[in-house]
């Protein structure tokens, strides 16, 4: 459509296409700095492409400002972290290829055809060659700033990669294309389509993974969501899951004068979190074998005394938080290796957190109490206590440290 529009005077052209940005920008943020392309591509001349790039850029200035005026923040909620990050930015070519292709031996391979494929053609079509390099930046951009995301390599983030798949998709067609018209002989356009069979095999092999992954996920959210929706007073739900678990139970508190009791660790029922009034009768848990949530009463003191075996108190941990400007930054130390969650509920429950980051956020309470939870690749476990982060204070900072790593 927008390679239409550049044609001389069908502004119905361009109409429906600035109406489809609009749509766009709506639906993924990712989708904002696109417009960008638009004098870079090989249609026309210079100066058309530059007085219908007009409409765009006028609703890009006005979605900018819009933004920093809801969220005050130019840059997707976050603070600018360029120095700190740059060890991970650069790294950020084999996230995406990791997170697009895979990590097997053939998905490499994959990636340096379609990574062979771009460089031929920065070569040899120079009418494409600055649209390339604009796109490259233009996709990059906006995913440097949640490069912790990416590197966290988990399959939940591939949310983020909407538009560089969309990218890598068409510009493997259009290269392609390009090498089909170029070259006639017939053994050539046969390992083309032999090259297009084993990329679309990877990919789909790797999108089959990663829907398995998030289908699970799933599976536990409508799972968990209709316990929470159905149970009774007396009724513990163990492992209750991160935020999603909290707008279940709000959303059942709003249509009865009774709920559940969530449980995010078993951290809570050994620091008695339970309330006094309403003692539980009985504990329930989710089951990844069966999709289900199964009553583990009978097994509760067992499962108890094996998560305290794993507990390892005297283990080095420490804890740095800020708050300034909506923003939550933290480090967590001193591991490199193994996951760090915050155990919090009130607003993030069970969140698997990276070791170093940031977040926007609006705590709804005025103290934010939470315990550091960290799973060592050996299996064992370190808490730290309750600890508390006072909004109410100035400057909000949380500085905690095991006695034993002093």
């Amino acid at each position: 459509m927008s390679l239409r529009r550049v044609k001389p005077v069908r502004y119905y052209w361009l109409s429906l296409s600035v109406c489809a940005f609009v749509l766009a920008m709506t639906a993924k943020e990712t989708y904002v700095p696109l417009v960008l392309l638009l004098p870079f591509l090989p249609e026309a001349t210079l100066k058309q492409r530059l007085t219908h790039f007009i409409p765009y850029l006028v609703l890009l200035l006005a979605y900018a400002l819009w933004r920093s005026f809801m969220l005050e923040s130019w840059i997707g909620g976050y603070q600018d972290q360029a120095q700190s990050l740059l060890h991970l930015q650069l790294q950020l070519p084999v996230y995406l290829s990791n997170m697009l292709f895979g990590t097997s031996t053939y998905a490499l391979l994959a990636a340096l055809l379609v990574l062979s494929a771009v460089l031929y053609s920065l070569w040899f079509f120079r009418h494409t060659r600055y649209l390339i390099l604009a796109s490259s930046v233009l996709i990059a951009g906006p995913l440097l700033p949640v490069i912790l995301l990416l590197a966290s390599q988990s399959p939940l983030n591939q949310r983020l990669l909407i538009l560089p798949t969309w990218a890598v998709c068409m510009a493997s067609a259009l290269i392609i294309n390009q090498l089909y018209q170029r070259y006639r002989p017939l053994k050539l356009r046969i390992l083309l389509f032999l090259a297009v069979l084993f990329m679309s095999f990877i990919w789909v092999r790797q999108a089959m993974s990663v829907h398995t992954i998030l289908n699970q996920q799933r599976q536990a959210f409508e799972v968990k969501g209709r316990f929470i929706a159905h149970a009774k007073a007396n009724q513990v739900l163990v492992d209750a899951g991160d935020w999603y678990a909290h707008g279940a139970l709000w959303l059942r508190q709003q249509s009865s004068a009774t709920a559940p009791h969530l449980l995010f660790d078993w951290i809570e029922m050994d620091q008695a979190a339970l309330p006094d009034n309403e003692p539980a009768s009985e504990f329930f848990q989710y089951q990844t074998a069966c999709a289900c949530i199964k009553n583990i009463t009978p097994q509760l003191e067992p499962q108890l005394q094996q998560w305290r075996s794993q507990r390892k108190s005297t283990a080095p941990l420490s804890v740095q938080l800020s708050y300034q400007g909506h923003h939550l930054q933290w480090q967590f130390g001193p591991y490199t290796t193994g996951s760090y969650q915050i155990i919090d509920p009130v607003l993030f429950g069970a969140s698997p957190l990276p070791a170093k980051g940031q977040v926007r956020t609006r705590y709804p309470e005025p103290q934010f109490r939470f315990y550091l939870r960290y799973q060592s690749p050996e299996g064992w476990i370190r808490y730290s206590p309750l600890l508390t982060l006072d909004f109410t204070t100035t400057p909000i900072t949380l500085d905690w440290v095991n006695e034993s790593t002093k």
